[in-house]
């Protein structure tokens, strides 16, 4: 599998969008309820690179609760804000969880995307070794595996117009599962190695609507598929791809090299 820079992983973007100068961080203090006046403003822009929530912005009756539900006050009842918020400070400075199963099925699935947001395009992977810690993540993990990330396989052959998907392509491709090839959003063939002859791609969007495009590396010169384009459109139509009536199955992908190789 492609690997991914430890650098961008994680990156948030809070902080980016306000530029780099003094008014800019005051503004995004001010902008998340915080007093752009503060004496620690670096620790309250980390709380906000890190999503974390202004107590400033809560009701005495609320920090209470807060305090009682994570434990980071004995009685919370008896004290003032300014003790609660900073018990509950310095809770989020070790807070921990020991179980990643403990955490909410909604929280599990923003941290699986996140992990997968800047995977590049990945070349006929395997699946990815957070799969493999359980059944349970195996499942959840491989949905969103498929549902966020690019795809690439390779069309090779000796003699064209005949293709055939290289050793790792249909080693990839075999190991899908019905419902892993519906969840796929990008793929893209490449026609010859590292798409020497062009690519085709299937993009599906939002609301489960396909489309598929040809793109010739020699076009300038004269299309090298001629009448392809077309018949590719025409096979989703008629699928019912394109509307979303129908999710994408390993059939299609099959079908997609043969109408390639039918030129003219």
């Amino acid at each position: 599998m492609q690997s991914v820079p430890r650098d961008s992983e994680w990156g948030l973007g809070s902080l980016r969008d306000y530029g780099t100068y003094v008014g800019g961080y005051r503004q995004l203090l001010a902008d998340r309820g915080y007093n752009p006046r503060t004496t620690v403003p670096t620790s309250y822009l980390d709380r906000i690179e890190k999503e974390l929530l202004c107590y400033d912005k809560c009701t005495l009756k609320e920090l209470r609760k807060f305090a009682k539900d994570r434990g980071a006050h004995r009685k919370p009842q008896n004290v003032g804000r300014a003790t609660l918020t900073s018990a509950l400070l310095g809770e989020d400075l070790i807070m921990k969880f020991h179980r990643f199963l403990d955490l909410a099925p909604e929280l599990r699935n923003i941290i699986y995307e996140l992990y997968f947001a800047d995977f590049g395009t990945l070349l006929t992977p395997s699946q990815p070794p957070l799969s493999r810690t359980s059944h349970q993540i195996r499942g959840e993990t491989l949905s969103t595996f498929y549902a966020c990330c690019s795809f690439k396989v390779e069309l090779i052959g000796r003699i064209r117009p005949h293709w055939r998907f290289s050793i790792h392509s249909m080693s990839f491709l075999n190991g899908l599962r019905a419902v892993d090839v519906g969840r796929l959003s990008s793929l893209s063939l490449d026609i010859g190695p590292m798409g020497f002859w062009g690519w085709i791609k299937v993009v599906k969007d939002k609301t489960d609507k396909y489309t598929i495009t040809l793109e010739d590396t020699m076009l300038e010169e004269g299309t090298r598929y001629p009448g392809v384009q077309k018949r590719l459109n025409d096979y989703f139509k008629d699928k019912k791809l394109t509307t979303g009536e129908k999710k994408l199955e390993i059939d299609d992908i099959w079908k997609i090299r043969s109408i390639l190789e039918q030129q003219g």
